[in-house]
């Protein structure tokens, strides 16, 4: 974060490679260790609370950013911006330090007991604990074989659609609604109106997991399936709201539905829900099924869905 106080191509490319790799340690990491201090049947929980508190930040950076889209001052104080986020950013690593370490027993942790008796048949044998941990080769080796086994390729569609929507909503369309005249002369804070709508969404949808499952013992799968209704129904309203060009030009081309902020609101917060619903059900399949392999599990996550 702070190579953008001092711009350089080559030292912005080397911090780039260096955010990709700490990216992909981090969260794999963090897979681990939550199914790691999950007990029982928590993980459906704790994986909500997790991600209810991560995308807060979404609504904390969309607040920040209407203060300095509205302060022209601040607006052109670049430095200001980056030394915000890399102070957030230290943080969070010291945060990170100060979480315990996990001495849960296996018995504790999250299995078969968290599991539904209709949803048993998902789960692997029981793996004996290895006295001491594998070689770096060989966990290689495990980290191939458990990649190309028939469920982790049926489990990859979900991961590789997961990275594709998230690189959606983040990307593409902001970028839309940026370029959709329309929407920019009713407010020129679309974009983070929008960021704070989606990640009010992804609190909202990681919050209700824990109750949907504990208290109205609703299923993953039809949380799942909820999910993927309401993508669609995002996409559809996107389809029909938002100019066939806005990927690519400032536009005011004709839609079948006039771009409206409430249907930007609506939009944007389904886009949110979904994604928290299909991030949540995806810790607590990998945490359920890969419980020996947690690791390599998450490692195979994250290579499908960046990929």
């Amino acid at each position: 974060m702070l190579t953008f106080l001092h711009l350089n191509v080559y030292l912005l490319f080397f911090a780039s490679a260096v955010l990709g790799i700490s990216a992909a340690l981090l969260w794999a990491g963090n897979g681990v260790y939550l199914v790691k201090v999950s007990k029982k049947d928590r993980l459906q929980t704790n994986s909500g609370i997790m991600w209810a508190m991560l995308q807060s930040s979404l609504v904390t950076g969309a607040i920040f950013l209407l203060y300095v889209l509205h302060s022209e001052e601040l607006s052109n104080s670049f430095d200001f911006i980056y030394i915000v986020f890399a102070s957030a950013t230290a943080l969070g690593i010291v945060i990170l330090l100060l979480l315990p370490s996990t001495t849960n027993s296996s018995e504790e942790q999250v299995g078969v007991v968290s599991v539904r008796d209709d949803e048993q048949h998902l789960l692997p044998d029981p793996i004996p604990n290895e006295a001491s941990p594998p070689s770096s080769l060989k966990q290689l080796k495990q980290f191939f074989t458990l990649m190309f086994s028939p469920r982790m390729l049926c489990l990859s569609c979900v991961f590789v659609f997961t990275g594709l929507e998230m690189a959606f909503y983040t990307g593409v369309f902001t970028s839309c609604l940026s370029s959709t005249l329309a929407l920019k002369n009713i407010t020129k804070y679309v974009v983070p109106i929008s960021v704070l709508s989606i990640g009010f969404g992804q609190i909202l949808g990681g919050a209700v997991t824990g109750p949907l499952t504990k208290k109205w013992q609703i299923k993953s799968s039809s949380i799942i399936v909820f999910a993927l209704f309401c993508h669609l129904i995002a996409f559809a309203l996107i389809f029909v709201s938002l100019p066939y060009d806005s990927t690519t030009q400032s536009t005011d081309a004709a839609t079948i539905l006039n771009p409206a902020l409430p249907i930007v609101l609506i939009i944007s917060c389904l886009l949110g829900i979904s994604d928290a619903f299909w991030q949540t059900q995806i810790y607590v399949i990998i945490g359920s099924l890969y419980k020996n392999e947690t690791a390599n599990a998450f490692a195979v996550f994250k290579f499908f869905q960046v990929c």
